[in-house]
Parts: structure tokens; sequence; C-alpha cells
């Protein structure tokens, strides 16, 4: 016998109008700051399991997942509407949805978007009220962590009619709706609200999140009686963008709205994915620990600079901020883990690839961007010290050669120019600093190694190509266990796109990086599509290194504007926005034949670089 409860406001009309999508498979990332949803109904991912909408959230951080599925379905007198084809993607930059057809007729819509509130809210429409009813189905997972730590611990119905569900951690959703339902348990994890017949063509479900059982309870009194809360999303999350500002606001045509739509759901997207300074690398599931997503220092810093970049410091000072805390544990002092699982602890990834090899650029990163933000907001996100310590392990790791040899932005240990270049900007932003703080003998320090770095970067340069590259060593049988000081065997040269982070950082351009572009855009580009790095015979990354990734391409996006070169950062833009994902999000690479795209659809730092080129471009026109 089921609950029946019903609350009263106005629903606007959805007309689903899909735009910017490219072909590929994936996801779209929806949220507010403290909640980030990650939702698809593209048959390529929901034939793998048959789960569909809704399919991983997660509240204000990233160790713990609590949605295994969540959405609408329709049926009628003979049991569910199975429609003959779906168009899902994006109606909007904020809004989820898909259309469902059948003989070329549309027999209903589903769509879901993040409230004004810590929730969100899903709407179903189109469907024949006569002879056709909603039923919205919420999959729990049982285990929000996997370790077992947070588990669904209570479901009951309320006062008012409402559903709490509370977990073990003290964490509560409310689960309510607009038009009055019948609610099944149909497990200890699954909970279907039946909608009847008679009920309005518009209906929706809203979920909020709390960890205060009282206030929520309250919070979600109080909106049930709220009208249009569909409509306040929508005012929000236009006021959101407008605060940003559009790279066109004022699009003269096609292209700049075109240009203007893919920019906002990539910041949007780069936005959500950020809980309290916690980034993920990508949410999709290709890259976890332990079953819950992974943390990459860089990736995370790549999403700061967008965002501060695109006009939302408050949101990019969360993600400075908890990296430069004192707490986030490093390999020494001033040195960070290559990457770290949702707790924050360091931990080996996928493939064989350690956490104690680290990308020593990361802590360059943090530099340039506590002191970019201090210079644009007039604060400094951090004590000295942990400037000072980040940059005094750069000037002590410097070898024989003048170089920092490391694991750096590419996947195998070398000297990189972009690690170099890096630590170069990091350490002349250390310098700037040191010098305002009263600390001239750090200041001296840094820049004389900023000069030790600069002088020996043309040793990267290989001449027969014409451009930068990393230096390497060849290991004969690499067992993936040999540290970044164990430098032995042959070394020689190997092409590496990565140069150019370099200089998009704060390193100085000049000539040779610029004929490294040039070498980039002749021999490394497929359609515009750059490729990223040069494998050896037996490198465990042999193929990826031929695909074309979205977040270099972006770069060179960038890197073109800088050379006034406007032909080939559309080029470059183009390719990107043609071959996102179903959802218009950037995707981690397509592979280098075109026979697929990567399962990590979107990646965080591919949407947040794209957002930088398309700003940047705009701003040159």
């Amino acid at each position: 016998m089921g609950l029946k409860f019903g609350f009263v406001f106005v629903i606007s009309l959805l007309t689903l109008n899909y735009v910017a999508g490219g072909t590929w498979p994936g996801s779209a990332i929806i949220g507010n700051g403290s909640l980030c949803g990650v939702f698809s109904d593209d048959s390529a991912i929901t034939s793998k399991d048959g789960l569909q909408g809704l399919r991983h959230l997660y509240f204000n951080n990233f160790t713990a997942d609590y949605i295994k599925s969540a959405g609408f379905e329709v049926f009628n007198s003979n049991g569910k509407i199975n429609p003959d084809s779906c168009s899902t993607g994006l109606d909007n930059f904020f809004t989820v949805g898909s259309s469902f057809f059948r003989d070329e007729r549309q027999l209903f819509s589903c769509s879901a978007r993040a409230g004004n509130f810590d929730g969100l809210i899903f709407q179903c429409s189109g469907y024949d009220k006569e002879t056709a009813w909603p039923v919205f189905t919420f999959n729990f997972r049982d285990m929000a962590s996997p370790d077992g730590q947070v588990r669904l611990s209570e479901i009951r119905a309320l006062k008012n009619g409402s559903l709490l569900v509370k977990w073990s951690n003290n964490l509560f959703f409310i689960l309510f709706s607009n038009a009055a339902v019948d609610i099944y348990k149909k497990s200890n994890t699954i909970i279907e609200l039946h909608f009847s017949q008679d009920v309005s063509q518009r209906v929706e479900v809203n979920m909020i999140a709390g960890n205060d059982e009282k206030k929520l309870i309250e919070k979600a009194d109080s909106l049930n009686f709220t009208q249009g809360l569909w409509a306040d999303s929508e005012k929000l999350w236009n006021s959101w963008i407008a605060k940003g500002q559009l790279p066109f606001p004022a699009a003269k045509d096609s292209s700049e709205l075109l240009y203007n739509e893919s920019y906002s759901r990539n910041i949007y997207a780069t936005f959500c994915t950020n809980l309290h300074g916690q980034v993920p690398a990508d949410l999709t599931g290709q890259f976890l620990t332990n079953g819950l997503p992974q943390l990459y220092p860089r990736d995370a810093m790549m999403a700061a600079r967008a965002l501060m970049d695109c006009g939302y410091p408050e949101s990019a000072s969360h993600i400075i901020r908890f990296w430069a805390d004192k707490k986030i544990p490093r390999k020494s002092p001033g040195e960070f883990f290559a990457r770290y699982d949702a707790f924050c602890k360091a931990v080996d990834a996928g493939s064989g690839a350690r956490f104690d090899e680290p990308e020593w650029d990361a802590g360059a990163y943090l530099i340039c961007l506590l002191h970019d933000y201090s210079l644009q907001y007039g604060e400094l996100l951090a004590d000295t010290s942990v400037i000072f310590d980040l940059a005094d392990f750069m000037v002590n790791s410097i070898n024989s050669s003048g170089l920092l040899y490391e694991g750096g932005i590419v996947e195998w240990t070398g000297y990189h120019p972009s690690t170099n270049m890096l630590g170069a900007a990091g350490l002349m932003s250390a310098a700037e600093i040191a010098t305002k703080y009263g600390r001239n003998d750090l200041s001296a320090k840094y820049s004389q190694t900023w000069n030790i770095l600069a002088t020996n970067l043309s040793s990267l340069y290989d001449t027969i190509r014409q451009s930068y590259t990393t230096r390497r060593y060849w290991v004969d049988k690499p067992d993936g266990l040999f540290s970044i000081f164990r430098i032995k065997g042959r070394l020689y040269y190997q092409w590496d796109v990565t140069a150019v982070f370099g200089v998009l950082w704060g390193y100085p351009d000049h000539d040779l990086m610029r004929s490294s572009y040039d070498y980039t855009w002749e021999k490394l580009c497929v359609d515009a599509g750059v490729r990223y790095f040069e494998t050896g015979n037996g490198d465990w990354l042999a193929g990826p290194g031929s695909d074309l990734f979205f977040f270099t391409t972006a770069a060179y996006a960038e890197y073109a504007v800088k050379q006034h070169l406007p032909g080939r950062a559309a080029a470059h833009i183009n390719w990107m926005i043609a071959n996102s994902n179903i959802y218009g999000l950037m995707p981690e690479r397509i592979f280098s034949d075109y026979s697929g795209c990567s399962d990590a659809s979107p990646l965080t730092r591919s949407c947040a670089e794209f957002a930088i080129a398309v700003k940047w471009f705009a701003g040159s026109r």
C-alpha cells in the first residue's frame, strides 16, 4: 500500500532543444558546488549496466557515492513504454535531459538540473495523461563508500508525506514531489514514486541533501510551498554564467552562439566538479582508486586556473586553499605525491602508475596560482612557508645537468620541457613573493635558480625536429618500479607536446617555443586535434601517446591566440566542439584512428582548458 502525499507549485514547460553536442559517448555533470551528479541517458553508456539517468551523486566531497541510478520512466496499461529512439543531450548548459520517440513522434521528455538549494530537480513532461503516467525510481547504493563505512541506514515517510533517507555518516536526503504519488519500497535500496493517471502532463521530483535532519525537514517544508523551483534554478544559473561573462556577450552569428554554448557547458562542468576544493580528474569511472574518484593535484590546479580566468575566483580559491593546506600529505616538504584518493591519502593509480613518482610541476602550478590570485584579488591564499617549501624543493632537485628530471606532465620519467619551464615560472613567482615579504635572500636564490633552468632549457630542443622534446633514458627492461632518481640507460629525444604549458603558465614566450608550435601544427595534428607524446619500443603507453588529446589541443589553441594565429586557434577549438561527447563536454581523448573515445568522457582538465581557449579566442577578436 503506497503512502500518498501532494504538493503544489508552478512548473514551466521545458522544450528540449539539444545543441552543441558531439557524437562521442559520455556523461553530463550537474551540481552547485556542494553537490555533484553524473548523468547519462547515452545508450552507449546505459547498455553496459542497464542504469540510466543520474548515475553518481556526491555531497560536499568525493568520499561517498550515494546513487546507483535515479530517473523517470513512463508506463501505460500494457506496462513500461519502450520508445524506438531517444534523443539525449543538454537543453542548455545546466539542464540535461532526453526526449523519447516512436515512429518519429515524441512520446515524452525527462530532464534534470541542480536547484538553487542543495538539491536536484527532475522533470517529466509531454506524455499523454489520458493513456500514460510516469514513475520515478531512486536506486540508492547500500554502501555509499566501497569500504562499507558509509551505508544506507534508514528510509522513512515524514508527516508531510515526503520521504527521508538517512546514511550512517549522518547525511540526509529528503524526496518530495509537486503531485500526489504512491510510494513503493521495492527493496532496501530501491524506491518508486508512482504518479496517478490524472496528474498534470508535467511532474517534478525534488531531492535535497544536508547534514542536519531538523533543518533539512524545515527546508523541505518551505520549498514545498515555493512557487517555481524549476524557474528559480534557471534564474540562478543564467545569473551565474553572466557573472563570469560569456566569451561573446553580444553574439552576432551562429558561430559565436555555438562558442558561447560550448564554453558555458564546459566551465559549468568544471565548476560542478569542485566540491570545496576537491576536484577529481574524472567522474565517469575510468580513473578510480578504491572505487572512488582520484584527486590529481595537477588536474585540479588546471581547473582552478580556468575558474579564475573565466570569472569565478571564489570557486578557484577553494581549490588553491585545498592544495596549499599543510594537512595534505607530501612525499617531502614541498613535494606533492602524483595522486591521492578521495580521502587525500597518497595512493597508486591504475596500470601500475606510482604515487611516489610525483609530478614536480604540481608545486610550480600552485605557486603560480597563489601569485596570480594575490595580484588579481589582493589576497595570498597560503602561508608564505608553504610557497617557500615548494620553491626550495625545486631548487634542491636540480641535478648536475641544471634541469629537473622527473615524471612531469607526461606519464614517463625524463627531462621534460614543460616541467622545467613551469619550474622556472614558479620560481620567478616565488621570488616576487619573497621580495614582497622581505625575504631578499630567498628572492635571490629563486631568481638565480630560474636563470639556471632558463640557461639549460635549450638542451631539450631537438635541432633535427626543431621542436622541444623530452630527453629520457631508455631502460632495456622497465619494471615500472624504478625511482625517478635512478637515471640509467641510453639518453635520447622523444617528442612531447606539453612544453606549451610552461609558456601558458608564465614562462616568457620565445623563438624555440614558437618553432615547437609550428612543428606540432605541421607534424603532430590530425584535423587540428593534437597528439600527446611519442613512445618507444615496449612502452606501456604506446597506444595513448598517438591519440588526440583535448587538453593539449586546447593549450595549442591558447598559444595560437598568443601568436595572433586566429585561424589555427579556431581550427583547434572547432575540432574539440565537433568531437565533444553527446552533452557537448570534452573527453580525455579520441583514438588516433577515430575508432572510439576514451571512457573518461568528460575529463575535468579537458573541459577546463577548453573553456580558457574559447575565452582567449573571443578576447582576441
